[in-house]
């Protein structure tokens, strides 16, 4: 596992490892659940997007699951990318190109962001900044480059998922199978307390993915190994993703927990 002592070049190349070893999931009925999520998240708290410069910390999901950015640019947001795998960066550039989209990719540690302060309009950050124990060097950072009164979206896993995650990952990463690890969690008042030690100021809460981890990872195996198979998963998704676009309560308590947080002015 990692420690605040491993160094930019030896997580990039752990990162690298993984994204070269895993699927292409953005298809998957769950992945697609997963994006409508974090496109609702991001109506209701960036809004609007047109002209404004946002930032995404790391690029996993442009590569191999929602693909949300090439969504934010088709509203207009003029949009950069960071990760700290370089191959992840690539891959990145090469949808952006296929698709004729403008968009800037940076390989880099998000503990040590490569831009200015006051650089940006808006940060969106979905399951990434658990991903390094020291993880409030990254905090730091999105505070950093945002510009007064700019915004941010900080998701991370949520400690009280009701449906046991966390505790089916420990037993995953016990058992070597989990390609994610490490990973942390945390409630909602660790990651408010964290936020206010960075300076920002919470303006609001919300989540992704109310739903059984274990239903999304059957869901992802169907759609690698045995894709006719997702018509099932897709079944038993639809309550979640009803509770979901129904009920608060059902994103606050989502696998990934949201705070939407301000940068003040002064």
């Amino acid at each position: 596992m990692f420690s605040g002592r491993w160094n930019s070049k030896r997580l990039s190349k752990h990162w690298d490892k993984i994204a070269k070893d895993l699927d292409d999931f953005s298809g998957a009925p769950s992945t697609q659940y997963y994006r409508e999520s974090e496109i609702g998240i991001i109506k209701e708290f960036l809004n609007p997007l047109r002209g404004k410069k946002l930032l995404k910390i790391d690029l996993w999901n442009e590569v191999n699951n929602t693909r949300i950015l090439s969504w934010a640019v088709r509203q207009g947001a003029r949009v950069y990318g960071i990760d700290i795998s370089q191959y992840l960066v690539e891959k990145s550039k090469e949808n952006f190109k296929k698709d004729k989209l403008p968009g800037v990719f940076i390989a880099c540690d998000m503990r040590k962001l490569p831009f200015k302060d006051n650089y940006f309009d808006l940060v969106y950050t979905m399951g990434s900044i658990e991903h390094v124990f020291d993880y409030q060097y990254a905090v730091k950072e999105i505070y950093r480059v945002l510009k007064p009164a700019g915004k941010a979206i900080v998701g991370v896993p949520n400690r009280l998922d009701p449906f046991f995650r966390p505790i089916m990952v420990w037993i995953l990463d016990l058992m070597g199978k989990y390609p994610y690890s490490p990973e942390q969690s945390f409630t909602r008042r660790e990651l408010q307390m964290l936020l206010r030690w960075a300076g920002f100021r919470i303006k609001g809460g919300s989540g992704v993915l109310f739903m059984p981890g274990i239903l999304r990872i059957t869901d992802l195996i169907f759609y690698t190994r045995l894709k006719p198979l997702t018509a099932i998963t897709n079944i038993l998704l639809k309550p979640f993703e009803f509770m979901e676009r129904k009920y608060s309560w059902a994103r606050e308590n989502a696998y990934l927990i949201a705070s939407y947080v301000e940068k003040p002015k002064g």
